[in-house]
């Protein structure tokens, strides 16, 4: 097994920015074909903006998966099939309230894309909205 994982970012003033490539693969050496639970390439972006004065943090992310085709089809005991790719578009705002309590909200799949991760047989949550609280406790 072996991967690549390419990563940019970038803070200016609020904006802080972030670009991603994931890749991993793996090949069966005493056959000679591939490990086909592996998950496929992905694309992201990612963009935050920090509001010191309100203890505010809004931001955005989209990612694109690639198709995953990286299978071996003569195989009988493979369970996974190939994988299409798709878009998945993400937004969050998460508050803090006196160094110790954060409230957030984020909102996963906001396109409702009907989707499935490689090497799952079953179809991920289309929209799925999350609201969190977090609250520090300072201990010696």
């Amino acid at each position: 097994i072996y991967g690549t994982e390419i990563s940019a970012n970038y803070l200016f003033d609020i904006l802080e920015s972030s670009v991603t490539y994931t890749s991993m693969r793996g090949r069966d050496l005493s056959n000679h074909r591939f490990l086909w639970d592996l998950p496929a390439d992905v694309y992201s972006f990612e963009q935050k903006a920090y509001i010191d004065k309100y203890d505010l943090v809004m931001g955005y992310s989209i990612s694109h998966t690639l198709e995953q085709n990286r299978i071996n089809p003569e195989m009988v005991e493979q369970r996974t099939r190939r994988t299409g790719s798709y878009t998945l578009q993400d937004i969050f705002v998460l508050k803090r309230f006196k160094k110790n309590f954060e409230v957030s909200l984020k909102i996963y799949n906001l396109g409702n894309r009907e989707y499935r991760k490689h090497a799952s047989h079953l179809y991920e949550a289309k929209e799925n909205i999350k609201l969190g609280f977090k609250y520090k406790i300072n201990t010696y």
